[in-house]
């Protein structure tokens, strides 16, 4: 999926793992249509630490990034473009994304425009806030809009992007902090294999290498699985090897996507499904759940009659603490059961539908 990358001294944070390698991967439009669809959240861990990394090698390899670290988090949320305030700074975006950003002193909720078609394109963001001189207008363009993924893509696929960006903050119709800038970014899939991620959770992915020519050269590298499990980092010297253990500037990680799954903080020890809350309730209620490492996750709510009537969550999931929501709109006053199989975990409990 989109990578957001926001020192230990020479902590070498994925070394050569001994994992059989992965037969090769094609990621398509559908997979990339269902990491960015409207509802999914993806979280972003920051390792503000780390100085090295093991990039793998070309072709069959393998990355064990399990030892990233999670200083800042960032959120981005897929939300419809016309659920926005500025769909018509952007026509034809297909997807948006919300985060709440504060650019010199100014806080606001920054939307930014994308298209997915047989390419994911970036068109630019926008937002708006309140300040004591008035309203501060924060925007970016991208003409024409620049080049995330063209798809499908799989070992040795590449592409190019070439792209104005420019960027400022306006108050009262004037503007300063503008940016304009030419990129000239080029890309690569040059490598494949299984990607473990902090938390345990083992993804077969594609290593995608950009250059990007501005004013200087700047190289970095995402490892990306079908599920938007991920990895970024950016080389600290543009020249160094495409192979082995390099110097780094950044080091972001996300986990899968999963639908209408929120992230909460901490590191559990165990397995536990929570009670939900508030219980009873009308028509919708949240439920708690924690896993100590890497799982197959399936949360479900069945009636009295033992049917199932919702399916919440079938999906991997790394170790942490989670929660869901049931919406449980045109169902019947009752008593409903929610059930958590985690590996050799199951539990059960119930909940309250009161109209």
């Amino acid at each position: 999926m989109i990578a957001r990358a926001r020192g230990l001294l020479a902590l070498c944070v994925a070394s050569a793992v001994s994992i059989p390698a992965y037969a090769q991967i094609t990621i398509t439009a559908t997979d990339v249509g269902t990491q960015i669809a409207a509802g999914h959240a993806l979280v972003t861990h920051e390792d503000t630490l780390v100085t090295t990394a093991n990039i793998g090698t070309l072709g069959s390899t393998s990355w064990n990034f399990s030892g990233l670290a999670s200083h800042v988090t960032s959120t981005l949320t897929s939300v419809a473009p016309g659920s926005t305030p500025f769909p018509s700074f952007f026509p034809g975006s297909t997807h948006a994304f919300a985060s709440v950003q504060t650019l010199q002193g100014i806080t606001a909720t920054v939307y930014e425009y994308l298209t997915l078609g047989s390419s994911l394109l970036d068109l630019g963001n926008h937002a708006e806030a309140a300040t004591q001189l008035g309203t501060a207008t924060l925007h970016s363009t991208n003409t024409p809009a620049s080049i995330f993924y063209a798809m499908p893509f799989t070992l040795n696929s590449t592409w190019s992007s070439t792209y104005k960006s420019r960027m400022g903050i306006s108050i009262l119709g004037f503007e300063f902090l503008a940016d304009s800038s030419v990129h000239h970014a080029s890309f690569v899939v040059d490598a494949f294999g299984p990607l473990t991620i902090p938390g345990g959770g083992t993804y077969n992915a594609l290593r995608i290498r950009k250059v990007d020519s501005v004013t200087v050269k700047t190289v970095s590298y995402q490892i990306l699985a079908a599920n938007g499990a991920s990895v970024s980092l950016s080389a600290a010297d543009p020249n160094a090897a495409t192979s082995g253990t390099i110097n780094v500037s950044s080091a972001s990680w996300t986990g899968p996507i999963s639908t209408g799954v929120t992230t909460l903080p901490g590191m559990p020890d165990g397995y536990a499904l929570l009670a939900n809350y508030p219980n009873p309730f009308n028509p919708s209620t949240r439920i708690g759940y924690e896993i100590p490492g890497a799982s197959r996750v399936r949360i479900a709510v069945n009636d009295l009659l033992g049917r199932e009537v919702a399916l919440l969550l079938d999906a991997e999931q790394a170790a942490g603490r989670y929660e869901v929501t049931w919406d449980a709109k045109g169902m019947a006053s009752g008593v409903y059961y929610c059930t958590m199989e985690a590996g050799s975990y199951r539990s059960t409990r119930a909940m309250i539908l009161m109209r």
